[in-house]
């Protein structure tokens, strides 16, 4: 009997385990797919999160460099660079656009808009075909995004500090692709179509006056008009370049409008072809200090060595005669017949260098440092003029502008020349301030 008993409760413990089992076998078949799901959902909502994040970078990328004066050949560059390394580059899925607008007197809506698609094969979900895109509702929402300054508060007097603002923007649009093939459900596909818009001010209506400027040793005359495509008007395109080693093409500057004048209406991304010479329709180097006895190629090669030293005022032991208000020879910028004016204004004078760039090819001395920033694209402000001082040949200083040098030839002969790329005037800078 005893045996029996054990028989039946080894039994009732096997019947009971198979029951568990059994149990826990539908219990996992009826959760695991939901916990599937919810597993793929973290990593499909995290994925976008991380997808919307590099979008963002890459239109900050491309915004940036455009507001540093950039075409729009660099924007695409600034933008691939940002993206190359972690997403697929196909122009299937993207549609990328840049944005120059300046805003109306009221700051309420756009007196000048240019949209330029710049990428893609207009292929993307937002945008099938281009021409549904709604650009109405696009400069709403840089409307909307402008009334808050960089802090997050609201701008109060939107009349005065949006009024003629210019911006520069980039806008992305990249279908994604979805973990869980949702982006194939038509009803879902649009989900799956993110895009990203980067926006930044230039400058607006108000000017802030400042006391003095930095800027690189190079004048640049008004006098002079942009090159052309051919030899009618204006100087044609170079093709003897000495630097830049692979030189550009005409082509290539696509915002560039041939043979007008440099004045306030010149649009970003023209082109000037400056000969040297002492007429306001060419191009000078400057010496800070006339009161420095270096060899003028020396002081011309410290000069244009980035990022300049146009305030340098530290005691480098030069030759030459001391500052009275240092007590030792300086680099930087002392006015010619006023030396105790060492702030760059509009107005001042400023003397030419004699220094040519004779052997510079050989002795790397100036061309070096230029190099560079030409290779780097570097933003210079360079002064402007458009009248010399009555006998001395010093160069009057009538504006700064933000330019880039896109190259030079002739180095060192009577045809020496650079190509430079205006960005924009530089109206905050070098303003005399009346004192009360």
């Amino acid at each position: 009997e005893e045996k029996r008993k054990s028989r039946m409760f080894n039994l009732k413990n096997f019947i009971a385990k198979r029951r568990s089992n059994g149990q826990a076998l539908v219990e996992t078949a009826l959760f695991l797919p939901i916990f599937l799901v919810i597993l793929a959902g973290v990593v499909e909502v995290s994925q976008f999160v991380v997808t919307t994040n590099r979008l963002t970078s890459a239109a900050r990328a491309g915004t940036r460099f455009a507001s540093n004066g950039g075409e729009d050949a660099g924007v695409l560059s600034a933008f691939r660079n940002s993206i190359t390394n972690t997403m697929n580059v196909d122009e299937n899925i993207w549609d990328v656009f840049t944005i120059r607008a300046t805003l109306n007197g009221d700051g309420t809506g756009f007196s000048d808009w240019e949209f330029n698609h710049i990428y893609g094969i207009s292929n993307t979900q937002t945008l099938t075909p281009i021409n549904q895109l709604d650009v109405a509702a696009l400069q709403t929402r840089i409307l909307d995004d402008l009334q808050f300054d960089e802090d997050g508060n609201r701008i109060t007097n939107v009349n005065t500090e949006l009024a003629d603002l210019r911006i520069v923007g980039t806008y992305i649009i990249h279908d994604m692709e979805s973990l869980l093939n949702l982006d194939a459900t038509p009803a879902l596909s649009s989900i799956y179509s993110v895009n990203s818009l980067n926006v930044m001010r230039i400058s607006g209506l108000n000017v802030v006056s400042s006391d003095g400027c930095a800027a690189f040793p190079l004048a640049l005359g008004l006098g002079a008009r942009s090159i052309s495509g051919d030899t009618t008007g204006g100087d044609p395109f170079p093709t003897d370049f000495q630097y830049p080693l692979v030189a550009p093409n005409y082509f290539q500057f696509v915002r560039h409008q041939p043979n007008i004048s440099l004045d306030n209406g010149t649009p970003e991304g023209t082109i000037f072809r400056y000969f040297l010479g002492t007429s306001n329709a060419n191009f000078q180097y400057l010496k800070w200090n006339q009161q420095i006895t270096s060899p003028a190629d020396e002081t011309l090669a410290n000069s244009v060595r980035w990022p300049g030293d146009s305030l340098d005022y530290s005691d480098h032991a030069d030759p030459g005669i001391p500052l009275a208000e240092y007590g030792y020879v300086v680099r930087g910028y002392a006015e010619p017949g006023n030396t105790l004016d060492t702030e760059l204004h509009i107005e001042d004078f400023v003397a030419p260098s004699t220094a040519q760039l004779a052997n510079d090819i050989t002795f790397g001395m100036v061309n070096d440092p230029l190099n560079e920033s030409i290779a780097l694209g570097r933003d210079l402000r360079l002064i402007v003029f458009n009248s010399l001082e009555g006998g001395s040949g010093n160069i009057i200083i009538a504006r700064f502008g933000v330019f880039k040098i896109r190259g030079y030839g002739g180095a060192g002969t009577a045809n020496e020349w650079i190509l430079v790329e205006f960005t924009r005037w530089d109206d905050t800078c070098g303003q005399n301030i009346d004192l009360p």
